[in-house]
């Protein structure tokens, strides 16, 4: 059983690795339009979202650093292929758990992450001609993936057999010690009616010791310059 899930996962981290060198071999990104911090709903709290519940509420996750995650939006100009094009100017609101920020595609969101109880973003976009777009962008397991690279450079029969290894320590490792990232996805929007504006933000409910707020199973790459915690 673990050793069927650890070949699952090496397959997997090959497909994302091939997948993204594909895209960025044939189509140059459009430039980020800028970066802007996602912040607390108590702004006085900046980036850390659960500053204010964590001076009352021991539990509450500390800061694990942050890191820049790119919001581009992308226009399906082939239902039947499947094709996109990044296309920019679509208004997106980003908010997770007690915090939130509005970009303009294409653009960096600068947010602080928490080790495994790091929440999931939700992002919608809008934009005149399209239909609204929404999409979840899931915390991954940073440490994990970081060694799966790690493996997957060396060549041929060395590199399957350190992918193995690597999968068996991935699977036996505390995830309570590892660093999570955001992974980054497509917005894709298709032609059609949308909103007008973006919503409020909603205000969340507070995180708690007991939450399962990332899947144990959140260790592909995704997308993102990291930038060290602050003292």
């Amino acid at each position: 059983m673990c050793l069927h899930m650890g070949v699952e996962m090496i397959v997997r981290f090959a497909l994302t690795l091939l997948a993204l060198g594909t895209v960025s071999a044939c189509t140059e990104p459009l430039p980020l339009t800028g970066v802007t911090n996602l912040t607390a709903e108590d702004s006085e709290y900046g980036l850390d979202i659960y500053a204010a519940r964590r001076a009352s509420d021991s539990t509450v996750p500390a800061v694990r650093g942050n890191h820049i995650v790119e919001i581009r939006t992308f226009d399906e100009v082939g239902s039947e292929d499947q094709t996109v094009a990044e296309m920019a100017g679509a208004e997106c609101l980003i908010q997770t758990d007690g915090g939130s920020a509005v970009v303009t595609s294409p653009a960096g969101v600068r947010v602080n992450v928490y080790g495994l109880r790091t929440p999931p973003m939700d992002v919608q976009c809008i934009k005149e001609g399209f239909s609204d777009a929404t999409v979840i962008l899931p915390p991954f397991n940073l440490t994990k993936a970081r060694r799966l690279q790690s493996a997957a450079a060396a060549p041929g029969l060395i590199g399957l057999v350190a992918l193995t290894v690597v999968a068996g320590v991935n699977a036996a490792s505390d995830e309570t010690e590892h660093d999570f990232h955001y992974e980054s996805k497509r917005i894709i929007m298709k032609k059609g009616s949308g909103s007008d504006a973006l919503p409020e933000p909603a205000r969340l409910q507070p995180v708690s010791e007991d939450t399962d707020l990332v899947p144990s199973t959140a260790d592909e790459p995704g997308v993102g310059t990291e930038t060290p915690p602050s003292s």
